[in-house]
């Protein structure tokens, strides 16, 4: 079994777990956030059974910003972890976490998931994908299935994604997205999304790029030739800054 581990999310919460709380009003010293990465990923991997394991933790370039620079702002103002970044550092240093240039590490497992392993993580939006998940939080297996997966993405895209301030058709969450997929075929569900999305007069194929996973090299292919000469400069200075990129960005909490 190979794992895809999902670096960003194992990175923050390891951080945030020393973070003053309620319940005590200091921070805990560094070793303890290094000691609970190490502890969470060993576990990860002997949960999961994996023999062998990969994964991403995300640079501080990514195109979603560049095509909607709103993306994400609503967590500007939301202090990061004491030790966030020591952490990001350790992970790529000591696990051999790899890090991304120009997209996500969402979409470096997308790519590289090949259906055969499962994908560690606890973002929701990896259900877009199908195949096997491993919550390692809640300790919950899921076996998402293609049409699973494509009902998870095109629901989003009716919801839209708060987290990532990212917004949705107005009107329609949880509930309803289910609802309105209803009514059509699956093979339409594409230009039911689209059609609703004019209805609003809102941005089907920019929120499509915001919230879709990348799952191959022409897919990111496709959004480079979105970007600018001068955006697309913008990653290959961020490649020559070394083969661990540029690691000072953290998005994923």
């Amino acid at each position: 079994m190979k794992a895809y581990i999902d670096f960003d999310i194992v990175a923050y919460r390891c951080a945030a777990s020393c973070e003053p709380t309620k319940q005590k009003d200091f921070r805990e010293p560094l070793d303890l956030a290094i000691l609970r990465t190490d502890e969470l990923l060993n576990r990860i991997l002997v949960e999961t059974e994996a023999d062998e394991y990969v994964g991403w933790i995300s640079g501080s370039e990514n195109f979603r910003k560049l095509l909607y620079p709103l993306y994400k702002a609503n967590r500007d103002s939301i202090r990061r972890p004491e030790y966030l970044q020591t952490v990001r550092e350790f992970v790529v240093n000591e696990w051999g976490a790899k890090v991304t240039t120009g997209y996500e590490a969402d979409d470096a497992i997308g790519i590289a998931y090949d259906g055969r392993g499962v994908i560690c993580s606890i973002d929701k939006d990896f259900k877009q994908i199908p195949g096997r998940h491993y919550n390692f939080v809640t300790f919950q297996w899921d076996e998402v299935s293609d049409l699973q997966a494509d009902r998870n993405f095109w629901s989003s895209l009716l919801i839209g994604d708060r987290s990532d301030n990212v917004p949705g058709i107005p009107g329609i969450g949880k509930a309803k997205a289910p609802l309105f997929l209803d009514r059509y075929d699956r093979g339409d569900w594409r230009s039911a999304v689209k059609d609703l999305y004019e209805q609003y007069d809102m941005d089907f194929d920019l929120n499509h790029d915001l919230l879709h996973i990348l799952r191959d090299e022409e897919e990111w292919f496709n959004i480079e030739n979105k970007l600018s000469k001068e955006q697309r400069t913008i990653f290959t200075e961020a490649n020559g800054k070394g083969d661990q990129g540029d690691i000072s960005g953290v998005d994923r909490a």
